[in-house]
């Protein structure tokens, strides 16, 4: 009786294991597909990531942005320091990401985001929501 139970739990902990490898497995193909179609938009088609514009339209529809000090910013305060966090972050990803082609490779791609970057840090989020031709409704 002892032996079957143990036996059961084996099973169990076992079946557990490969669905957690099968989750994280399609986890992990999202984020990379994530970053790949961002850096995409940005770097070779000049558009914004159409995530980023999708959440910019959920806070202007929000109208109010709560950031982690726990204040309540109007969107457009919050929206171009939201878009360079995650400018950041993708260089970021793409700086450390060990499947780039080559160092030539990698090397460009950190120069095409910090020009995005520096462009952007030089404009109001009007001018940048200009330049990709985005247009967000505000409630």
């Amino acid at each position: 009786m002892l032996f079957l139970v143990l036996l059961a739990a084996l099973v169990a902990f076992l079946l557990i294991i490969k669905l957690l490898t099968a989750m994280s497995g399609r986890v992990t193909e999202r984020m990379l597909t994530r970053y790949f179609r961002s850096a995409e938009a940005l770097l070779d088609s000049d558009e914004l990531p159409a995530e980023w514009g999708d959440q910019l339209q959920k806070m202007a529809h929000r109208g109010t942005v709560r950031t982690q000090l726990i204040r309540t910013l109007p969107w457009e305060e919050a929206a171009k320091p939201f878009l360079m966090k995650k400018l950041r972050a993708l260089r970021s990803f793409f700086e450390t990401y060990p499947f780039v082609e080559s160092p030539e490779v990698r090397a460009m791609m950190l120069e095409l985001f910090d020009a995005v970057a520096a462009r952007w840090e030089g404009s109001d989020l009007s001018d940048i929501l200009d330049y990709y031709d985005v247009s967000i409704e505000a409630r």
